[in-house]
């Protein structure tokens, strides 16, 4: 039944105030008014202030509703097979069939993720699942979540929970206690999995720390479902080490592997298990991680072959282990860059490092404080197209350089290839186009608005986007650049022929040509147009996208002019390539001259060195600002030659000058200076050694990761009320972590590790500062596969709890006897809904507002009592004649005779002929003239109407019948003949009698005249 409830109750004591001051100002009141009106004036005044009073409590009316909301989550979750999930659908699609008509029923998939696939309707059907959920991850709680939000708090609420109860993430029962609270049931159809015969590796274990030589044991954790052999393959940083038959037995099986390391460093282990019989081989590997101690390991990656070999020399044998590799042997993962303490680029182009691997090396030295140190050359920093790079962002120094106004125009042309293929259309690539576009947009940042900038796109014509002219402001250029879309085929040659003709109307000193193409170009004049471009002095370099791109005609346009081929590159590349390559047209990066660096400030690294001899040349950056930077030697024109800076947990270095005999010369040719200068540099910058009382341990607990540290000092005593933290890098990101002290010298901190990857874990107790952290110590734990597969069998027990929580009902598992009339158990009638609220104030005021127009028009309008009868009569009438089957009355005219009797007056209306006018008598203003109509008798005759003056006063004698005219209706007027006789003789008598009362009351009072 409904209640009303007023959130503002104690406005209701406004009302019997109020209405006692309204009766007494009306009854007070001086406006005569009839009682019967001041009634009503009263009751009117009355109801108004009542619905305000009560519109100011705030009622609120509550409606229970008999409606009923169904809500299907079905797991689609990894460990779900696809014939599981067909029987899902089946499931819904039988029972949508029996929705009643008081109930509504709805979909939600759910893994990772929970997605709305169908909303409420009568008619449920669904054919497959649209909806993308993370399948590498089962959160039934965030499904549960999503039913509540979805289903109305007006009506009865079930939610049937489709799954097997593998839980890897979230809190189900949790959830399932607030729904309850809520009033929301929750059923429950588990899904049972049959996997008899499976095996799966659940961990390795080694010793997180070990000493180098030094034997230690690799334990592996096996399960199986029952009993088996198969084969264990122990690998290290992906070297098999370790071949073992195992006989494995039902529940949990452990194999110890003797193992001994001589290379120091952060060592992975990979244990993968070949069963004889197996269900899944999703879960058939594991990893682990171990720290071997010894000198600090540098890798040394060098651009070019030979641009690290002098360094290789001074750094070998230096206390210090050298790893020299080429661009490929930059680590991709971070679990590879742990192997080392530091990273030193030789000379390396943006371009020959992928996106992902300068986003480890960023991470590494931010996270787990490996060195990152970038030496110059005229591949490297600006020259190298390191501008907006994740290096970049460690580095101490930008890549920006101001350019000077006394530096030669440059006029740059980019030829950027549009075909179908840049935009995707013919491959799986379809972001090429985007980074071209992007790069096109980068160069614009570099080029002066005075010099010369133009950009051609190619396909089967030649469209110049941006003409070239100076560049002046670049926002219209970036607009243009930005609405180059895919085209048509590979047409190279007419855009360089139009480049090449808008150069030579150039008057720049510098001119550049920047190709890109990803095709085979249709023929043309190349060579022709390339010996055009060198014999003017334009320079063309190429470059050459993914491996379908015509290397030997780019190659050979590029040496013929004296540019640069870059061969397939990949599409994320393109923007660092653009950027470098409008940096060497502008010749703003190197700076080639003999010059004596000098000591900006005081510092630890210059201590001990004497004054640094001569350079010819560096690469120009800028050095960062803030507090953690150092900048000890600059050049002549105060740009840095070297710079540091404290960058998370790590340190970086830029020497901007080479490692080489070109500009470093003077150093290699000047004594120990060069060995001197390098070493200190990059012991400066390699990671600290782990601290000795610090032992960090990393386990996995479910889809949570728990860091244990244990602080003891050298003598055996516990280290209490230590500010530890940790830097955790995994596959998700990175992330900061406090650890807390649970018990004596033991700090614990836990993290989300439900990602399959490698999670590396650096604590410290030092910070952001000066100084190098000290005390580092790293520990990793690595998940080898979802955790779906971690538990083959089902969780009912889980379900179960969820229904008995909320009430609700548990069904036989998928698959089962669940059929005919037990499907119309899912709309069983619910818990009771909570009635709607509904506001009744907006209505309230709204008749007030309608009333208030009544209430003053009742008080200021003067009316009798039958006028609004009288004025609504004609309009009753109206309504009453159209009323359908009403009798028409007798003397009623319908619109037709009315019309007809309307034209015959007319007719009788007409005026008289000239003779036959007869002159009226004067009658007074308030008396309406009679109209003349003619004649009925005797029309010919006329008698003139004597003056009112003149007109005898009626003394009762018949009238003449000669006298009196007769209207077509049957009114007689005086002087014209009369046809009613007796009765026309008297009517006319009677209005002489009554002119004659006029004449008289015209008189003066007095009598005169």
């Amino acid at each position: 039944m409904p209640q009303i409830t007023f959130n503002s109750a104690w406005s209701l004591l406004l009302l019997l105030p109020l209405l006692a001051v309204t009766f007494r100002m009306v009854r007070q009141s001086r406006a005569a008014q009839e009682r019967g009106r001041e009634r009503l004036c009263l009751g009117v005044r009355t109801l108004l202030l009542g619905l305000l009073v009560v519109a100011l409590a705030e009622p609120v009316i509550d409606f229970p509703s008999r409606a009923l909301e169904v809500l299907f989550l079905l797991d689609h979750s990894r460990s779900i097979s696809p014939e599981q999930q067909k029987q899902q659908v089946a499931l819904v699609n039988e029972v949508g069939r029996r929705v009643p008509k008081n109930a509504t029923a709805g979909v939600a998939v759910f893994g990772r993720d929970a997605h709305l696939e169908t909303d409420l309707r009568r008619s449920l059907h669904m054919g497959a699942v649209h909806s993308v959920v993370g399948s590498d991850a089962t959160d039934p709680g965030a499904a549960l979540r999503l039913g509540a939000s979805v289903l109305s708090e007006h009506a009865s609420r079930r939610i049937v929970l489709v799954s097997d109860g593998n839980e890897t993430s979230g809190e189900a029962f949790a959830e399932a206690r607030a729904l309850a609270a809520d009033g929301l049931q929750v059923d429950v159809v588990p899904i049972v999995h049959d996997y008899r015969r499976e095996a799966l590796l659940e961990k390795v274990v080694a010793p997180e720390r070990a000493k180098r030589g030094e034997p230690l044991e690799v334990r592996v954790v096996a399960r199986s479902t029952a009993a088996g052999t198969g084969t264990l393959r122990l690998l290290r940083d992906d070297q098999v080490v370790a071949v073992r038959p195992w006989s494995l037995r039902p529940g949990t099986n452990v194999l110890t592997l003797p193992q001994s390391v001589t290379t120091p460093g952060f060592h992975r282990w990979e244990a993968i298990l070949e069963p004889r019989t197996d269900t899944l081989p999703e879960n058939n590997r594991a990893l682990g991680f171990t720290y071997v101690q010894g000198k600090p390991r540098v890798l040394l990656v060098e651009g070019t072959p030979g641009d690290g070999t002098l360094l290789e020399g001074v750094l070998r044998d230096r206390s210090l282990e050298v790893v020299r590799r080429a661009t490929a042997g930059v680590p991709a993962s971070l679990a590879e860059l742990q192997a080392y303490d530091a990273v030193v680029l030789a000379n390396v182009r943006a371009d020959q490092v992928t996106v992902r691997q300068m986003e480890h090396l960023r991470n590494g030295t931010r996270d787990l404080g490996i060195g990152l140190a970038m030496v110059g050359g005229e591949n490297a920093f600006t020259a190298g197209g390191w501008r907006g790079s994740p290096v970049e962002e460690a580095l101490p120094v930008d890549m920006e350089v101001e350019r000077r106004a006394d530096e030669p125009l440059v006029a740059l042309v980019l030829v950027i290839d549009h075909s179908g293929s840049m935009g995707g259309f013919f491959d799986d690539d379809a972001g090429k186009l985007n980074y071209a576009k992007r790069g096109a947009q980068a160069a614009l940042t570099v080029v002066r608005p005075v010099d010369e900038l133009g950009v051609i796109a190619f396909d089967d014509f030649v469209n110049w986007t941006v003409p070239l002219r100076p560049l002046g402001k670049p926002e219209e250029a970036h607009r243009r650049i930005e609405g180059i879309q895919p085209g048509t085929s590979t047409r190279m040659y007419p855009a360089l022929l139009a480049a090449r003709d808008a150069l030579a109307r150039s008057k720049a000193a510098l001119k550049h040509v920047v190709v890109l193409t990803d095709g085979h170009s249709l023929p043309g004049d190349f060579a022709g147009i390339a010996a055009r471009l060198a014999r003017e002095r334009v320079t063309v370099s190429t470059v050459g996208v993914g491996r379908d791109a015509d290397g030997k005609l780019l190659s050979a346009l590029a040496g013929a002019t004296g540019g640069r081929y870059y061969a397939s590159v990949p599409a994320e590349s393109l923007p660092f390539i653009f950027d470098r390559e409008a940096q060497l047209a502008a010749r703003a990066a190197l700076v080639e001259e003999t010059f004596r660096p000098r000591q900006a400030g005081a510092s630890d690294l210059l201590k001990p060195l004497p004054q640094a001899p001569p350079l010819r040349g560096y690469v120009a950056t800028t050095a960062k600002k803030g507090p953690a930077i150092e900048v000890p030697l600059v050049s002549h024109r105060g740009e840095p030659v070297v710079a540091l800076r404290r960058y998370g947990l790590g340190r970086t270095l830029a020497v901007t000058t080479d490692a080489r005999a070109r500009w470093a010369a003077p150093w290699v040719a000047g004594g120990d200076y060069f060995s001197r200068f390098w070493l200190r540099s990059l012991r400066s910058i390699v990671r600290a050694a782990p601290a000795s009382d610090l032992d960090v341990a990393v386990d996995l607990e479910g889809n949570t990761a728990r860091v244990a540290v244990d602080a003891v000092g050298a003598t055996g005593e516990f280290r209490n009320g230590l500010d530890l933290r940790a830097r955790v890098a995994g596959p998700d990101g990175s992330r900061s972590l406090r650890l807390f002290q649970t018990g004596p010298g033991h700090y614990e901190g836990r993290f989300p590790a439900s990602d399959r990857g490698q999670y590396l874990v650096a604590v410290t107790g030092g910070g952001e500062s000066r100084k190098p952290a000290v005390g580092v110590s790293v520990g990793g734990v690595a998940r080898a596969y979802s955790p779906e597969w971690l538990r083959p069998e089902s969780n009912p027990s889980l379900l179960l709890s969820v229904a008995e929580e909320t009430g609700g009902q548990a069904w036989p598992a998928l698959g089962e006897s669940i059929h005919g009339e037990m499907l119309t158990r899912f709309f069983r009638p619910g818990p009771p809904a909570r009635t709607a609220p509904y506001a009744l104030w907006p209505h309230l005021l709204l008749a007030g507002a309608l009333l208030l127009p009544v209430d003053i028009a009742l008080r200021r309008l003067n009316f009798r009592r039958g006028e609004f009868a009288e004025a609504a009569a004609p309009l009753t009438a109206a309504v009453i004649r159209r009323l359908p089957g009403r009798r028409r009355e007798w003397g009623e005219r319908d619109e037709g005779t009315s019309r007809l009797l309307q034209a015959k007056a007319r007719t009788f209306r007409q005026p008289p002929a000239e003779d036959e006018a007869v002159p009226h008598p004067t009658i007074p203003a308030a008396q309406p003239r009679p109209e003349r109509v003619p004649a009925v008798e005797s029309p010919d005759v006329s008698h003139p109407r004597p003056s009112l003056a003149e007109e005898p006063v009626p003394t009762g004698d018949p009238v003449p019948p000669s006298e009196v005219r007769t209207s077509p209706e049957g009114a007689s007027e005086e002087g014209e003949p009369a046809t009613g006789g007796f009765s026309g003789r008297l009517l006319a008598a009677k209005r002489r009698a009554g002119a004659g009362r006029q004449r008289e009351d015209s008189l003066p009072i007095d009598g005169s005249k």
